[in-house]
């Protein structure tokens, strides 16, 4: 059993253990359950379960949470060599229930767990392997409540337009 370590980035290692594991064949014809265990790094919580191998969960819907999307590529490496890596993303996102946020990245328009956006992650760069070469960042967040600053924004405008 994995525990994690406080210093350390543990969704990244779960992450990567389940690619590897997930496309290795001996592990896939003899492991019998694979549970994923988290509390979102907040000790108050009960931890949920993810069954990994079946994608069942008893992650409560409010544990869940719309998932943004970060990446950089070197583009200077893909040049000529490969399809334009941020149209492939976009494509991808966008048909897995992600839309465009500016130029920032990409929101989930349905709450996801952890498991979730991992095996989305996993599937398009499964898809598009020559990705891994060109990325330079890739992050993902749980967004919380989004609170609109526009009008706010626009008043503070008007009050020095006044001054």
């Amino acid at each position: 059993m994995y525990t994690g370590d406080d210093d350390k980035d543990y969704f990244t290692d779960m992450a990567a253990a389940y690619i590897l594991f997930s496309e290795s064949e001996w592990f896939t014809r003899y492991c019998t359950k694979w549970m994923w265990y988290s509390n979102d790094d907040d000790e108050d919580l009960l931890m949920s379960e993810i069954n990994v191998l079946t994608g069942e969960d008893s992650v409560a819907e409010d544990r869940k949470s719309r998932k943004g999307v970060y990446f950089e590529f070197d583009t200077s490496k893909a040049k000529g060599a490969a399809p334009d890596a941020y149209g492939v993303m976009k494509k991808a996102l966008e048909s897995r229930g992600f839309k465009a946020r500016g130029d920032l990245g990409y929101v989930s328009e349905k709450k996801l767990d952890d498991l979730q956006v991992t095996k989305i992650i996993d599937s398009i760069f499964n898809e598009n392997t020559w990705l891994t070469g060109h990325i330079t960042k890739f992050e993902v967040t749980n967004i919380g409540e989004e609170i609109n600053m526009t009008d706010f924004l626009k008043k503070i405008v008007a009050e020095e337009k006044k001054k």
